[in-house]
């Protein structure tokens, strides 16, 4: 974890360095990805160049608040709160006359996109970047929204699968202990419906992660990874097709730091899109 932990913030430091930029914004939620880059960010840059945004809604979790507020403390960043409900109804208002019932995926993401919005203004207006939460995993099978927390000029953990999260995390907190304990154990949940700590199809991240590190990173035949992890064919399939369903978001995504054999972006190019009959060739 020493050598993924350094290089990451070696990264960080590096892209500032090169692009002219000292300073950076962190969207805070609670969540481990949030917490993880916000400590790479400010150890890479200094704790006086690191602002964190939290941007809750009505459905955000008290406890989501109150580990914001520890990591913050712990790290000694500042840090602004700007609630997103008044700007969510506008557009809730201006979309009633065309859509009659909201779905909650619609609504997810408009929040997320109102985040994003929101986040690239602070940015503007302070001349830092914008660095993106989004790890490996969900960015391998879309579990992200354009324009919403895909939003930023680097993808810090866009190379750092969700199980190296939490290695990552618990590594730091055994050095020094900043990252709050309940955001380690807290189940990660979207606002609008119930997100345990898997993948939207009630597949384990351990799972994911096998199948990226056995397919993305070791070119490997379905086969080959279903014997070689001890995992379902047709789980493994199905990943994979997910994994080629979400190119198109992964193209308009910030460029990733990268830190394992094979990253996406320009370690990793595939055609936009793919017909059911060519997927399955690549089986």
């Amino acid at each position: 974890m020493h050598d993924l932990y350094e290089a990451l913030k070696l990264g960080i430091k590096d892209y500032f360095h090169k692009t002219g930029f000292k300073k950076a914004l962190v969207s805070l939620s609670g969540g481990v990805d949030a917490a993880l880059v916000a400590v790479l960010a400010t150890e890479a840059l200094g704790k006086e160049n690191v602002t964190g945004y939290f941007l809750p809604s009505k459905k955000t979790q008290p406890l989501q608040k109150k580990n914001v507020d520890e990591l913050a403390n712990n790290l000694g960043i500042q840090y602004f709160e700007l609630e997103i409900d008044p700007i969510v109804d506008v557009y809730k208002k201006a979309l009633e006359n065309s859509v009659h019932e909201m779905k909650p995926k619609t609504l997810e993401s408009l929040k997320s996109r109102v985040r994003g919005a929101l986040l690239m203004a602070f940015s503007n207006q302070s001349d830092a970047l914008l660095l993106n939460n989004v790890n490996k995993s969900e960015m391998a099978l879309g579990f992200c929204t354009l324009y919403g927390d895909m939003c930023g000029a680097l993808g810090v953990i866009a190379d750092v699968k969700k199980s190296q999260v939490y290695e990552l995390c618990e590594w730091i907190n055994r050095r020094h202990p900043v990252i709050p304990r309940e955001t380690i154990d807290r189940t990660p949940t979207h606002e609008e419906r119930y997100h345990p700590k898997h993948g939207e199809e009630g597949v384990e991240y351990h799972v994911i992660d096998k199948v990226l590190t056995g397919y993305i990173e070791e070119s490997k035949t379905v086969d080959q990874i279903a014997k070689d992890y001890q995992l379902d064919k047709s789980v493994v399939e199905a990943l994979i097709k997910k994994i080629y369903m979400a190119e198109p978001k992964r193209r308009q995504s910030a460029p990733p730091l990268r830190v394992s054999v094979k990253s996406f972006g320009i370690g990793r190019r595939k055609p936009l899109t793919l017909s059911s009959k060519q997927i399955d060739e690549i089986y």
